[in-house]
C-alpha cells in the first residue's frame, strides 16, 4: 500500500466513525434503535457515482448496510438530509418485502417489473416528503474536527 493509499484509507475510517456517530443519534431520534446498522463512507454508494447514499436492509432482520458518499460528509445540511432519508427507508422495509418477495412469485415477470418500478418510485417520493417534513425536527451533526 502506497503512502497516498494509507492516507485515503485513514480518511475513510475517520469519516465513517463521524457518520456512524451521527447516524446513531438520528436512529434513536426516529425510534429505530433496534436496528443494527453497518455504516461506511465510500466514493460511490451502491456502486453508483451519482448517488449520495445507499440503504440495503437484510431480509427479515432489523439490520441494514448503509453507504454514504464521501462528498456529502463535509456539508452538514446535506449529511443531515441524507442520513434522515436513508433511515426513513427502514420504516417501509416490511411493506417493500411484500412487493419484492411475494408479488414476484404471484405475478409474471413483466407485470412484476411494472408494479415494482411504480412502487419504488412512489416509495421514494414518500420518503423524500417525509424527509422534508422531519429534518427541521432532527439533531444537526456536530462540527467535524
Amino acid at each position: 500500500m502506497t503512502a497516498q493509499e494509507k492516507v485515503t484509507a485513514l480518511r475513510a475510517q475517520d469519516l465513517t466513525k463521524y457518520v456512524e456517530k451521527y447516524v446513531a443519534i438520528l436512529r434513536d431520534q426516529l425510534w429505530l434503535g433496534e436496528w443494527v446498522l453497518e455504516i461506511s463512507v465510500v466514493d460511490h454508494p451502491g456502486g453508483n457515482p451519482h448517488s449520495d447514499a445507499n440503504c440495503d436492509p437484510f431480509d427479515g432482520q432489523k439490520r441494514a448496510k448503509m453507504e454514504f458518499a464521501t462528498r456529502i460528509v463535509d456539508d452538514p445540511a446535506e449529511l443531515k438530509r441524507t442520513v434522515a432519508h436513508e433511515l426513513l427507508h427502514l420504516f417501509h422495509r416490511d411493506q417493500t418485502d411484500v412487493i419484492r418477495l411475494t408479488m414476484q412469485r404471484a405475478l409474471g415477470s413483466d407485470a412484476f417489473e411494472i408494479l415494482w418500478e411504480s412502487f419504488r418510485q412512489q416509495t421514494e417520493l414518500m420518503v423524500d416528503n417525509l424527509t422534508t417534513a422531519l429534518v427541521p425536527l432532527l439533531a444537526n451533526p456536530e462540527p467535524r474536527r
